[in-house]
């Protein structure tokens, strides 16, 4: 199952986000960055069932500091430029097309553009919450809440060793039926 398809089966409507630049200007593993602040709600129904008295909304909000000054910048743009628009960050470009995923695929890439073309991420925090007036909603509030901080420490840029991309020893995938 993709991201969408997980969503759809859980009734996700179709989630808002928004990316706002403030004028706080941090410095991350040497480079300046400008703080934006991120917030995304997506309506769910933990029953699949829209409009039954389950429904409660996640919240995603907090800053991230994106910088134009980062060595890499452009293969960073490009990458998550092409990942938005061929639906790769959300799902594969199928779903993303379809009725159920289209509109959260949308905003989802539409935020992943906008963040891109800001800067590369350097820093993020966020929290992520639920909210809702039922008893299910506020299980899932305190189910879901969580504080994520991510700091960028040193970026190299040129060319990669291979062994890099080697697949781990004892790397086994298993499948879920």
């Amino acid at each position: 199952d993709s991201i969408s398809d997980g969503l759809a089966k859980i009734g996700a409507g179709p989630f808002n986000a928004s990316l706002r630049k403030t004028a706080q200007v941090k410095k991350i593993a040497g480079y300046s960055c400008t703080v934006h602040d991120i917030k995304v709600m997506m309506p769910f129904s933990p029953t699949g069932q829209p409009g039954q008295g389950m429904d409660a909304t996640m919240v995603l909000s907090g800053t991230v500091c994106l910088s134009t000054a980062a060595p890499g910048l452009a293969d960073y743009q490009a990458f998550y430029k092409a990942a938005a628009n061929s639906g790769f960050i959300f799902s594969n470009a199928a779903v993303a097309k379809s009725p159920t995923g289209a509109a959260q695929a949308k905003a989802y890439a539409n935020l992943t553009r906008k963040m891109a073309e800001a800067g590369m991420a350097l820093e993020s925090h966020v929290t992520i919450s639920a909210t809702g007036e039922n008893p299910m909603a506020q299980m899932m509030a305190k189910l879901a809440a969580s504080d994520i901080t991510t700091t960028v420490t040193k970026i190299e840029v040129g060319d990669q060793p291979a062994e890099r991309f080697d697949v781990p020893a004892g790397y086994k995938v298993k499948t879920q039926k």
